[in-house]
C-alpha cells in the first residue's frame, strides 16, 4: 500500500494498486474513509509465481494460496505480469478490502482474459456485478437479477471493463472492449443498473471469483485493476489576453474529481480540442509550433499541456472533451484575442554597466505611435553591435512579456563593453518591433597583475583583464584606459610616472590586453586603471616593488692628466643608483654600504633619504701613498659597485737655492715624485710662497698670491734692494713635503770680478 498525501487539504488517503479480476467481478461497500485519487495496480511490482492472499489488503476467499498467484508471459498480456486464478472445484475467489470512498463518479476497470465455467455464481448485496457465463454472454447485476448485456464473448481473448458507479442515484453503466483485438473505445452496454443494495453509499470491497470446467480450462487471467473518481475535465490555467497569431502560455488541462481533486488517469485518454474560432489553433509546444485537434492524456498522469493561438481577434470559446465519450463534463475557456501593434519604443539609460541588470521600457504602438494598450504578447530581445562593428555575447533574458496596458517594465542584462542597440520584436510576428538609441556598456572594472619585483625604467608587462559585473571578460572592450601609479612606500614621490599613461584600440584582445610600461621611481606601488571616460569603472593591481638597476661609484680627479692623488690630497667620491637607464633614481632610500683599504678611510655606510636626487658625493683623504678601490653595497638588494682604481703618490716640493744681484732675481720651484724626478703632469696644484729675509726690513717683493704649477714648476720674480740672503718657503693644502731654497743677493754674481767698478763723468767743460 501506497501512502499519497492531498496537496490541497493535508488528509490523508491510503491509495491501492488492485489485484484481481475475475468472472464475476462484484462491488462490496464497508464503512471506512474517504479516498480521492486513483488506485491502479498492474501486478508488475509482485513476485513471479507469488500468491496473492495477505498481500496489499488482498484475500483468498476460497480456494488455495497456489489457486490465486502471479504469472508472466501470458499470451496477449504484454511483458508485464498478471492476476492468475486457477481453475478448481472449489472456485477460487478473492477481495480486496479498501475504503474507496463514495464520490460520484467512480470508475472501476479491469482487464480479464474469462474462461468458460460449470458453475452459475450467485450474489447478493453489494452494488453491482458482471459475469462472463459458461454459455458465452456476458451478464450484468441489475437489482438483485443478472441480465443479458448481449454482448458474446471469448475465451482466450483479453477484454477491458469499466463500470461508472454513481452514488447519488445508486446506479452503475457497464462498459466493455474486445482489447484482443486492438479496440481502445469502451461500449456502453448497459446504462442505469440499479444497485443490488440501494442502501450502500461508498465502495470498499472488491471481489473475483474465478471459474471451473470439468471438459476445458479454468484458468481465468486479471490485469490492470483501477479505481478512479473523474468527473470533469478542466483547464487550471487562468484565461489570458492573448496576441492575435500569437501563441499563449502553457495551458494546463487536469481530470477533477466532484470535489475539484486532481486524478490520475487510470490509462490514455484521448482528448479532443475545439474553438468556437475558425482560426484557433492547438499546439503541444509553443516553439516549434505544430498544429494539433486532440492530444493523448497519459495514463498515471494527472495533467497535459497544450498551447492556443488564434489568428482572428474576438473571444474565443476553447472546448476539451474526451474521446470516446465517457460522461465527463468538458473543459471550457474563453480567451481574449488583441491585434497586434505595430511596433515597439524601447528606453534605455546610456551608459550602462556590463553584466549588470538594467531597467528597460518597451511600449507597444500603434501606426500613429500611440499606446497600444491591448497588447500584451511576448518580445524576443536581441542586439546591433555599433562600436565595435560585430560581437558574440547576446542580451538576456531573450524573450520577455508581461506587458501591462501595453507597457513593460523590465530587467535585462549584456555582458559586453561597447556601443550597441536593443531590439525588441514581437515572438510570434517579427515584422513588429523596435529599435533602441545607441546604449553604451562600459566594464564594471579591471584586474590588473604584473610580476614584481621589478627594474626602475625597464619596460615589463602588465596584464589587464576587462570584466563585467560577474568577473568575466568582455571580449568587445577597446579602451581608452588610463594607468596610474598609486604610491605606497614611500608615501609620496615627485614626479612619478608610468610611460605609457594611457592604453587603448589594438591592444586590446578578447577583453585583455598585454601591455610593456615603465616606471621611473623607486619604491612600492599599485597601479590603477581606470576607464578614460568614466573613471569610476577602475581596478587597482597589488603592491609591485620597483629597485634600482646598478651602483656606480665614481671618482673625480683634481687634475686634468693627473692621473694619481697625493697624500692628504681629497679625493671626491660620488655613489650613484641608476635605473636601466642609466640615470639616477631621484627618490631611492636605503642604506649603501662603503668598504676601501687602509690608508683611504671613508664612511662604513650612507643612508640615502629620497633628497639626493639618486647621488651622493663625499670626499675621502688619503693617508698614505697606495693604490686604492671604494666598494659600495645597497643593503637588502645584490647591488654593489666598485670605484676605478685611486692612486695615492707621496711628493716633495723644491725650491732652488740660488744667487742674484741685488734688483731683480726669480724663484724657481719643481714638484718631485719619490724618485726625484719632476712631476710634468701637475698643472693645477696652487702653492703660496713665502719670503724671510736676513735683514728684516722690507726689503724683498715676493708675490703672495697663490701660484700654479705648470708642467710640475714655478718660476716667480722676485726683488731685492739690498745683499742678504732670502729664504723661500711653500704653503701646500695636501700633505706633501716641502724643500725650501734660499736666494743669495749681493754685489755681483757667484762669478767674474765681484768689484764694482764705477768712474764719475764729468763734463767736457
Amino acid at each position: 500500500m501506497k501512502i499519497i498525501r492531498s496537496k490541497r487539504n493535508n488528509i490523508v488517503f491510503a491509495a491501492l494498486f488492485l489485484s484481481a479480476a475475475v468472472s464475476p467481478f462484484f462491488l462490496r461497500e464497508v464503512a471506512q474513509a474517504a479516498v480521492r485519487d486513483s488506485y491502479l495496480q498492474d501486478f508488475d511490482n509482485f513476485t513471479e509465481g507469488s500468491s496473492i492472499g495477505g498481500r496489499d489488503n488482498w484475500n483468498i476467499l476460497s480456494g488455495g494460496p497456489a489457486d490465486a498467484f502471479v504469472q508472466s508471459g501470458i499470451p496477449g498480456a504484454g511483458m508485464g505480469k498478471s492476476l492468475l486464478l486457477d481453475g478448481a472445484l472449489s472456485i477460487t475467489r478473492v477481495n480486496r478490502q479498501f475504503s474507496y470512498g463514495g464520490i460520484t463518479p467512480t470508475w472501476i476497470r479491469f482487464r480479464v482474459q474469462p474462461s468458460f465455467s460449470s458453475q452459475m455464481p450467485g450474489f447478493s448485496g453489494g452494488i453491482g456485478a458482471v459475469c462472463f457465463d459458461h454459455t458465452g454472454k456476458v451478464l450484468a447485476a441489475d437489482g438483485s437479477a443478472w441480465v443479458d448485456t448481449g454482448y458474446v464473448y471469448e475465451t482466450g481473448r483479453w477484454y477491458d471493463v469499466a463500470m461508472r458507479v454513481d452514488f447519488r442515484n445508486h446506479i452503475y453503466d457497464l462498459y466493455l472492449a474486445d482489447s484482443s483485438a486492438g479496440y481502445e473505445e469502451l461500449s456502453l452496454l448497459r446504462a442505469s443498473l440499479r444497485f443490488s443494495d440501494p442502501s450502500i453509499n461508498s465502495l470498499s470491497d472488491i471481489v473475483f471469483s474465478g471459474a471451473y470446467s470439468s471438459s476445458v480450462s479454468g484458468k481465468t487471467y486479471i490485469d490492470d485493476v483501477s479505481v478512479s473518481y473523474i468527473e470533469r475535465i478542466v483547464a487550471i490555467t487562468a484565461s489570458r489576453k492573448l496576441m492575435q497569431g500569437q501563441a499563449s502560455g502553457p495551458i494546463i488541462i487536469q481530470l477533477q474529481d466532484a470535489e475539484s481533486f486532481a486524478q490520475t488517469a487510470d490509462a490514455d485518454i484521448t482528448l479532443f480540442l475545439k474553438s468556437t474560432s475558425s482560426q484557433g489553433r492547438f499546439s503541444l509546444a509553443r516553439e516549434p509550433w505544430e498544429d494539433i485537434d486532440r492530444v493523448v492524456f497519459p495514463a498515471l498522469a494527472q495533467s497535459v499541456t497544450i498551447y492556443y493561438k488564434d489568428g482572428a481577434a474576438g473571444r474565443p470559446i476553447v472546448n476539451v472533451s474526451e474521446y470516446p465519450e465517457k460522461g465527463y463534463i468538458d473543459a471550457l475557456q474563453e480567451f481574449e484575442v488583441v491585434r497586434e501593434a505595430e511596433n515597439f519604443s524601447i528606453e534605455v539609460v546610456s551608459p550602462q554597466v556590463a553584466g549588470s541588470n538594467f531597467d528597460m521600457i518597451i511600449t507597444a504602438q500603434d501606426k500613429e505611435g500611440n499606446t497600444e494598450d491591448t497588447y500584451d504578447g511576448t518580445v524576443a530581445l536581441s542586439v546591433n553591435y555599433s562600436s565595435p562593428a560585430s560581437g558574440s555575447l547576446v542580451i538576456s533574458p531573450e524573450n520577455v512579456s508581461g506587458f501591462i496596458r501595453g507597457v513593460l517594465k523590465c530587467s535585462a542584462m549584456y555582458p559586453d563593453c561597447g556601443w550597441i542597440t536593443i531590439t525588441a520584436a514581437d515572438s510570434g510576428n517579427s515584422s513588429i518591433s523596435g529599435t533602441s538609441s545607441l546604449v553604451l556598456f562600459v566594464p564594471a572594472g579591471f584586474i590588473l597583475s604584473a610580476e614584481t619585483p621589478q627594474v626602475i625604467a625597464n619596460p615589463f608587462i602588465l596584464a589587464l583583464n576587462v570584466v563585467n559585473a560577474s568577473g568575466e571578460l568582455t571580449p568587445n572592450y577597446k579602451g581608452p584606459v588610463r594607468l596610474f601609479p598609486l604610491a605606497v612606500f614611500p608615501e609620496s614621490a615627485a614626479g612619478a610616472e608610468l610611460t605609457p599613461g594611457e592604453i587603448k584600440d589594438d591592444i586590446f584582445l578578447n577583453g585583455s590586453a598585454a601591455c610593456s610600461l615603465s616606471y621611473n621611481r623607486y619604491g612600492k606601488i599599485r597601479i590603477r586603471a581606470e576607464d578614460s571616460s568614466y573613471p569610476a569603472r577602475s581596478g587597482v593591481s597589488g603592491e609591485l616593488e620597483f629597485l634600482p638597476k646598478k651602483l656606480s661609484v665614481g671618482v673625480v680627479y683634481a687634475a686634468e692628466g693627473r692621473e694619481f692623488f697625493y697624500v692628504g690630497e681629497p679625493v671626491t667620491i660620488t655613489i650613484t643608483v641608476e635605473d636601466a637607464a642609466g640615470d639616477p633614481v631621484p627618490n631611492y632610500s636605503g642604506t649603501v654600504e662603503l668598504m676601501s683599504g687602509v690608508g683611504l678611510p671613508v664612511m662604513s655606510q650612507y643612508v640615502f633619504t629620497g633628497d639626493e636626487a639618486g647621488q651622493y658625493t663625499f670626499t675621502a683623504v688619503p693617508e698614505q701613498a697606495g693604490v686604492y678601490s671604494i666598494m659600495a653595497r645597497s643593503r637588502g638588494t645584490n647591488l654593489q659597485a666598485e670605484s676605478p682604481m685611486i692612486t695615492v703618490r707621496n711628493a716633495t716640493i723644491v725650491v732652488d737655492d740660488s744667487s742674484s744681484p741685488v734688483g731683480t732675481g726669480e724663484v724657481v720651484v719643481t714638484i718631485v715624485d719619490e724618485e726625484g724626478n719632476i712631476i710634468n703632469s701637475e698643472s693645477a696644484l696652487a702653492v703660496t710662497l713665502e719670503a724671510a729675509e736676513e735683514l728684516d726690513n722690507d726689503s724683498v717683493s715676493l708675490s703672495s698670491d697663490p701660484v700654479t704649477f705648470s708642467n710640475g714648476k714655478i718660476t716667480l720674480p722676485i726683488t731685492n734692494t739690498e745683499a742678504e740672503t732670502v729664504t723661500i718657503s711653500v704653503s701646500s693644502a695636501y700633505k706633501i713635503k716641502i724643500k725650501k731654497g734660499s736666494i743669495i743677493f749681493g754685489r755681483a754674481g757667484k762669478t767674474g770680478i765681484g768689484q764694482l767698478m764705477w768712474r764719475e763723468l764729468k763734463s767736457a767743460k
